[in-house]
């Protein structure tokens, strides 16, 4: 048997963990991300792409389709929380999206549960939380 690369070790695992996080959050597609906007679904991937390029939503491609984590909608506003642009915006370039997705998805001392529970109920607190967990650490 020939040895597995480590390179390729590292990629497979990271692989399967990612493929294992995205199994375990309630996604929607891009048509059913309209309806929760209160959008047309004709063309629904012209009007995500939108919202992707603006910054505004995490999206994952599973089985080559595009979904979206729900936890991201207000769906009684019909729109994203506007706390998911600044949490885009304010990761690190060494974040993923499944590094943030990982992130919101965990439970979290703060909150007595995982940050996306919290995205609409106070989106300060949980900006502030994501902030600290990307700073740097700084010792003596």
């Amino acid at each position: 048997m020939t040895p597995v690369n480590p390179q390729i070790k590292a990629v497979l695992n990271r692989q399967r963990v990612q493929q294992k996080l995205l199994a375990n959050v309630a996604m929607v597609d891009e048509a059913e991300a309209c309806r929760l906007l209160g959008k047309s679904t004709c063309n629904p991937s012209a009007k995500m792409k939108g919202k992707e390029d603006e910054g505004e939503v995490l999206r994952f491609t599973v089985d080559g389709r595009a979904v979206y984590p729900v936890f991201q909608f207000d769906l009684e506003g019909q729109r994203v929380f506007p706390v998911m642009k600044a949490l885009i915006a304010t990761a690190p370039p060494t974040w993923s999206s499944f590094k943030i997705l990982h992130w919101l998805t965990r439970p979290h001392l703060e909150f007595a549960a995982p940050p996306a529970t919290a995205l609409g109920v106070d989106p300060d607190k949980v900006l502030q939380a994501f902030q600290r967990v990307i700073e740097p650490d700084v010792h003596g």
